[in-house]
């Protein structure tokens, strides 16, 4: 999942700052190998971008395609909204400020938002932990409805193959594993 989410660092383009991602997928259809990775500039409008990072084996064949849907130019608002959350959550995980400013290093991340004093998290980030504590799956796709910032404690409630996140009091991201 890193080398796919690194092939995104080929876009350092400054409209690109201060983005959002709203919506992230990961596709397995094979092993995946330490092959090259392209990515494709799907769609993109003034207020969003479709972007993907696709591999491939030695024959030509996908193996794997990471992608993802950005807000562009966002400013974050209703920050101190709040909602019901279910009895139901356990404790998931808190990103420390050093986690998100060492991701955006690993992965080649300058989106200034994540390197702040009060960093969000990185919906990468959030992905690649959904990712380590599964055992199998071959789709992963996450829709992101609040930022997450560093230090504020994610928790989780589990239907299934479907998680829900909240932080600070909110909804912040929904989860389908297939």
């Amino acid at each position: 999942m890193i080398q796919l989410a690194k092939a995104f660092s080929e876009l350092k383009d400054k409209k690109y700052n201060n983005s959002y991602i709203t919506k992230i997928k990961l596709e397995q259809y094979g092993k995946r190998r330490n092959t090259p990775c392209h990515v494709i500039i799907e769609k993109e409008t003034s207020r969003f971008l479709i972007i993907s990072s696709n591999m491939y084996d030695d024959n030509d064949q996908m193996v794997a395609k990471l992608s993802m849907t950005l807000f562009l130019n966002v400013v974050v608002s209703n920050l101190n909204e709040t909602s019901v959350i279910p009895k139901e959550v356990v404790p998931w995980k808190t990103f420390s400020k050093q986690e998100i400013y060492d991701f955006s290093k690993a992965v080649g991340d300058a989106n200034t938002i994540h390197l702040t004093e009060k960093p969000v998290v990185q919906g990468l980030l959030i992905l690649k932990n959904i990712q380590e504590s599964i055992k199998a799956f071959n789709t992963i796709e996450i829709k992101f409805t609040k930022p997450i910032y560093a230090g504020n404690p994610i928790y989780m409630e589990s239907n299934g193959k479907n998680l829900t996140g909240y932080s600070n009091h909110v909804k912040v991201f929904q989860a389908v594993i297939k």
